[in-house]
């Protein structure tokens, strides 16, 4: 059990790249659900050990100090290679705002078996976490469609100190993540800073640096993730302050 919950990184005999796959960018839970379940699949050619759990976007905790409104079952099982398995998502009841969605943070944590020739090699074998973004949303609150997403978002560009600053404003009460995003002025294109720009909460802003942008008329490029993981292209317009 500890070395699930408190390694990352193990010593073992072969290399290992993150084979424990979700069928799912994203989870969405209504309100009015107690449960949603998703899939995932070992295709490894070798069994691994799975364990799971639901945190609030603290990467650095774990299943054992994870507290949330959430529990996936089963939290921790032996896959076997070429298997699925379905991944139960409880909610607890705890209140949540009602009038915007929260998001949360699944964990998919797989652990290679040891190889028992470990010991006569000097090689390093990884353990691979997976996380994928839990979006807790309201009853009364619909699937959005990516039109109604870009006519939420108002986008600024301003003079800053040394650079511009872009500034997008979500009105609304969803979530709105980003693939990709870029400026275009003149079929121009100035990229984007995913760190600071992946994701707008509902109700918020968020800003970042642009350079070598001057005065004039510029929209954003921004490919909207939908319920589906689908990535979507709207032009906003962006007023230069």
């Amino acid at each position: 059990m500890k070395i699930i919950t408190l390694l990352l990184i193990s010593l073992f005999s072969q290399s290992l790249y993150a084979n424990v796959i979700i069928n799912a960018t994203r989870v969405i839970f209504p309100s009015d659900k107690r449960e949603v379940s998703f899939k995932i699949e070992n295709s490894n050619p070798y069994p691994v050990l799975v364990q799971t759990w639901v945190d609030d976007g603290d990467s650095r905790m774990t299943a054992n100090a994870a507290k949330t409104p959430f529990t996936i079952l089963p939290p921790i099982f032996r896959m076997e290679s070429r298997q699925g398995q379905i991944l139960r998502v409880i909610y607890n009841g705890e209140k949540l705002p009602d009038n915007q969605e929260s998001v949360f943070w699944v964990n998919v944590f797989e652990v290679p078996p040891k190889d028992k020739n470990a010991a006569s090699t000097n090689s390093i074998q990884l353990a691979f976490r997976t996380r994928i973004k839990l979006f807790f949303r309201p009853a009364t609150m619909k699937v959005p469609s990516s039109d109604f997403l870009a006519a939420s978002m108002s986008c600024s560009l301003g003079r800053g100190t040394k650079n511009s600053v872009l500034r997008c404003n979500n009105s609304s009460g969803y979530f709105i993540s980003f693939s990709k995003l870029s400026l275009i002025k003149n079929n121009v294109k100035y990229p984007v800073s995913m760190e600071d720009m992946g994701m707008i909460q509902p109700f918020k802003s968020v800003e970042t640096k642009i350079n070598g942008v001057t005065p004039g008329n510029y929209e954003l490029l921004a490919s909207i993730i939908n319920d589906q993981g689908g990535m979507i292209e709207k032009k906003i317009k962006v007023t230069y302050e």
